[in-house]
Parts: C-alpha cells; sequence; structure tokens
C-alpha cells in the first residue's frame, strides 16, 4: 500500500495521475546495486535523494521519481566502463534497429540524429546530410554537436527531412518535452525514428538490473506509450 504522506507523481506524458505504485528504491539499494553488480558509483548522482518511487501510467509506461538522470561525467565513467559504443556501435557491429529505420531514409534526406553518441548511425545511411547531437559526447567530430535537441530545434526548426533518436527517451527526465523539439526540427510530412527498450522484455525482467534505473534509465516504454507520446507530441 503506498503510504497516505507520499506525492503520486504525475504520468511524465500525459500529467494523469498514475494508475499505481509500484516500489519503492532506497538511495544505498541504488548505490549498492550500481557498484557491486557493474562496479560504477553514483553517489555522487544521488546524493540529494532518499529514495525512487516507481509508478505505473494509464498508458502503460513506468516511469522513476524524481526523475534524476546522470551527467556527462556520469556516461563518460560508466559507458568508458563498459565499452558502450564500441559494443553498441563499433565497426564490426551490425545494428538490426539502425538496419531498419535507415531503410526509411531517403538519399539526399537531411537527417538529425538526437543523442547520437558517437554517430554510429552515419554508416547505415546513404548519401544522407547528416548532423548528430549529444551534450555529453558531442565535439569529436564536425558532423556531431555538443548540444540539446531544445536549443538546435530553436534554431533549426522545421528544417530535417528526418529526426530521429535511438535508446535516448528512456534517459531524459521529460520525454515529452524532449519528443517535442525532435518534431519542432522536423518538416511537415517529414520522418521521425524512436527507438527505445521495450517493457516487458528479456532485458527489463532480470532482477535488479540496474542499467534500469536511475541514473541511467527514467522510463520503460511500451507500444501504448509511445504511441500516446507521439500523440501528446502532435503527431497523428
Amino acid at each position: 500500500m503506498v503510504e497516505s504522506h507520499a506525492p503520486e507523481p504525475p504520468c511524465p506524458i500525459t500529467g494523469a495521475a498514475p494508475q499505481r505504485w509500484v516500489q519503492w528504491l532506497s538511495k544505498g539499494m541504488l548505490v549498492d546495486l550500481w557498484r557491486y553488480s557493474l562496479r560504477v558509483d553514483v553517489s555522487d548522482q544521488v546524493s540529494d535523494i532518499e529514495r525512487f518511487g516507481i509508478w505505473e501510467s494509464p498508458t502503460g509506461l513506468l516511469y522513476f521519481d524524481p526523475p534524476r538522470g546522470g551527467d556527462g561525467d556520469f556516461y563518460r565513467r560508466f559507458y568508458g566502463r563498459i565499452g558502450a559504443h564500441d559494443r553498441l556501435s563499433g565497426p564490426r557491429i551490425l545494428r538490426s534497429e539502425f538496419v531498419r529505420a535507415a531503410s526509411h531514409v531517403v538519399p539526399g534526406a537531411r537527417v538529425l540524429d538526437v543523442g547520437c553518441g558517437e554517430g554510429g548511425f552515419r554508416r547505415y545511411l546513404s548519401s544522407c546530410e547528416y548532423l548528430g547531437l549529444d551534450p555529453n559526447f558531442g565535439g569529436q567530430r564536425p558532423d556531431i554537436r555538443a548540444e540539446t535537441i531544445e536549443a538546435h530545434a530553436a534554431q533549426n526548426s522545421s528544417h530535417y527531412d528526418a529526426v530521429c533518436s535511438f535508446q535516448v527517451v528512456e534517459h531524459v527526465p521529460d520525454p515529452l518535452g524532449f519528443v517535442r523539439a525532435m518534431v519542432a526540427a522536423l518538416r511537415p510530412g517529414g520522418l521521425l525514428l524512436i527507438g527505445v527498450p521495450c517493457w516487458p522484455s528479456p532485458g527489463t525482467d532480470i532482477p535488479n538490473f540496474v542499467i534500469n534505473a536511475p541514473p541511467h534509465h527514467l522510463t520503460l516504454w511500451t507500444e501504448s506509450a509511445l504511441r500516446v507520446l507521439c500523440a501528446q507530441s502532435g503527431l497523428a
């Protein structure tokens, strides 16, 4: 039972009250899980939070409250520790989601890749004008900028033929604002591509799999939740 004094944080994509509380996760437990399972210290990321709540939205979305995401230092430490970019986007890796997404992008399209990491999607595109955004990893190449999508969309409204984001929406505290900014950068009739880990799935069913918790993942997505997110962002 939810404690009577505990606030019910609204769904981050609709603002509606949650349909259920799932559980509490103490700061101590979270820090220990990160330390012992992945040898990553997240204590500096959550030092001012005593516990996290996990809630389920009527859309099917699971979300953590407070939605505390990691900063650039956390991602450089964590991704460097597990070799994330080499494992996910290295030259010998074939990512099926990139293959499928690229099949919808016509040659010559202006493509914006949001939260692009080291720009792994670029090599799957044919003769496209590519630009990646990543506040944590931008600046490594001329076609990857250390900008947020909100700042970039404000200067590049309705500019891109395709705007994509792979394995990023689950990391951001405000997924609705994030996707609305993606849509703002998209030309009318353009293509929006979003990839997220599915819930439920083998990856989300592993007990105490801390990758699916703050300061890494802040939300767990169902197909119905994604449909509502797109509708709330102004897409049919």
